[in-house]
């Protein structure tokens, strides 16, 4: 051993024995912001998002979050038919077998007494159809077969029919086109009593729109009666 490593070994001995320093402060830490904040912010940036999650899509519909071009509007009804116009070849209705007739098909070899009621089975309905039962012979005899139409299911019609023996049928439309044609659709998808008669060939030869039951039936026969 020399004479140096004594020495040596003294300083690394007060060294050891020295306290250390104090470690250098490092960054501060961030705390993260509250909960509620963050959700605010989250909200914000997902405005113009595609509205989920209670966001609004800024290219959404008026009702809910379905953009514009995916709502449908709904099909505007053609002009209700004047006396002397013919019958739009688009319309059709269901009878009570369920079958889809076209409304000029029904007029083809005969003219038709078309009367339109609110609903099948109804007091007042009961009434206007059964007038037209008592009468059928008569129209027959005049060249017109005769429907009544109005929106109930095709089932309810026949059932109606049976009750009351009525000798013709009785036509569906619950998307009201041929009862707006014949002009008895009214505010709310109520239809207006009515009766239209129209010539062989589809040509609308009169119309009664706001009618009593008892009216409708005496005033349809008496015209197919001078006509």
């Amino acid at each position: 051993m020399t004479a140096d490593q004594p020495a040596t070994a003294r300083r690394s001995a007060r060294i050891a024995s020295r306290p250390e320093a104090p470690a250098a402060p490092g960054p501060a830490i961030k705390k993260k912001a509250p909960a509620a904040k963050k959700k605010a912010a989250d909200s914000k940036k997902g405005e113009a998002s595609d509205g989920e999650g209670g966001t609004v899509d800024p290219n959404a519909a008026p009702e809910g979050n379905v953009a514009a071009s995916a709502v449908k509007s709904a099909k505007p009804f053609a002009p209700a038919l004047n006396v002397g116009e013919f019958i739009y070849p688009e319309l059709s209705v269901v009878n009570q077998k369920g079958d889809t007739v076209k409304v000029l098909d029904l007029v083809k070899e005969k003219g038709a007494v078309f009367f339109m009621y609110p609903k099948a089975d109804t007091p007042g309905c009961t009434n206007q159809a059964k007038g037209f039962r008592d009468l059928h012979s008569e129209f027959a005899g005049k060249g017109y077969n005769v429907f009544g139409l109005s929106a109930d299911k095709p089932a309810a019609q026949l059932k109606w029919a049976e009750k009351h023996s009525l000798p013709y049928d009785l036509l569906s439309d619950p998307g009201f086109e041929t009862i707006a044609a014949f002009g008895a659709h009214g505010p709310g998808n109520k239809i207006i009593r009515s009766h239209v008669v129209v010539a062989k060939g589809g040509e609308v030869k009169e119309k009664k729109i706001k009618i009593s039951p008892a009216d409708s039936f005496k005033d349809a026969c008496e015209f197919v009666k001078g006509t």
